[in-house]
């Protein structure tokens, strides 16, 4: 498994999309913050849309760009004077389950669909950490967009029409959204500190695909710096300033990560957990996770099936 596609298995994300909004200018949608952990997005199928995020430069989109707010940020999306907007309605719903909404206007048409991503617990720690408060795809800057337009194509023709069995697939294009938008902006954006920034180096990606292939193993900073073909202090070095911690954290992350993921999801004792996280004893595990996670992996879990 390549590296991304273990980083994506580690901290798994949900994706729903909500609506197809077809608008004439002028036109407005005013946005909520969110709950820590939900990140809308907006795809503009055609057309443009200005967007406003507090705290930060407006921007525009246009047809085939994308926008993701990883901390949910309440925002504005809007074309023309909004004092002379006619409020969009719900006309009813495509793919099974996507709401349809529209206004009227006599100016320039927008088409969007507008969704979000769901994380887990465990993404917030690590992944988002890695994310700006706007994530951008553009169109016109290429780099991996290829995949990400052939998906996009796909959403507007099942949300196009109401087809057979649209609503699984609906689903199913949503859920591959979040990691083509990830791949495609990776390639488009000089990343801050974080684990994507650790994963783009070269060197550096081989020795963070390892840690993440086989957590467990008791990884020394000369057997990491030997994976990257560099000496031990240009590893320390180059390792912190591409994702803003110590080897030792990222690692920890990465076991925490992972035991959060088992504590979820199929069943399986505490030792068989504790074991794959790379610890020698269940006290040792209960430790740890209680300092990373603030509770008992047996809360933790507890807590997980509860709330699924």
């Amino acid at each position: 498994m390549d590296t991304l596609s273990s980083l994506l298995a580690l901290h798994p994300v949900d994706a729903a999309l909500d609506l197809r909004c077809e608008f004439d200018a002028p036109w407005e949608a005013d946005h909520v913050p969110q709950a820590a952990g939900v990140a809308p997005y907006h795809l503009i199928l055609a057309g443009s849309a200005h967007v406003e995020v507090p705290g930060h430069a407006a921007v525009t989109l246009h047809a085939g760009d994308m926008l993701m707010l990883p901390r949910g940020h309440a925002h504005r999306l809007h074309v023309g004077d909004p004092r002379g907007a006619n409020a969009p309605a719900q006309v009813g719903t495509v793919a099974g389950e996507v709401a349809l909404i529209r206004n009227h206007g006599e100016g320039p048409h927008t088409d969007l669909l507008c969704g979000e991503f769901h994380f887990s617990a465990a993404a917030g720690h690590s992944l988002l950490d890695g994310l700006p408060d706007l994530v951008i795809v553009r169109n016109a800057q290429g780099g991996d967009w290829a995949g990400l337009q052939g998906l996009v194509a796909l959403l507007r023709d099942e949300t196009d029409a109401q087809r057979p069995g649209s609503a699984t697939v609906v689903r199913h294009l949503a859920s591959a959204l979040f990691a083509l938008s990830l791949r495609a902006w990776s390639a488009q954006s000089a990343q801050r500190p974080g684990l994507l920034a650790l994963m783009a180096d070269p060197r550096l990606g081989v020795a963070f695909g390892r840690m993440l292939a086989d957590p467990a193993q008791a990884w020394s900073i000369d057997a990491l710096a030997d994976l990257a073909a560099m000496s031990r202090a240009t590893f320390l070095r180059k390792f912190r300033a591409a994702s803003g911690s110590s080897p030792a954290d990222v690692l920890l992350g990465v076991r925490m990560a992972g035991a959060a993921r088992a504590l979820t999801g199929r069943r399986q004792s505490m030792g068989d957990v504790a074991e794959a996280a790379g610890y020698g004893s269940e006290a040792a595990f209960n430790r740890a996770f209680r300092r990373y996670w603030g509770v008992a992996p047996g809360e933790f879990r507890r807590r997980e099936r509860a709330a699924g």
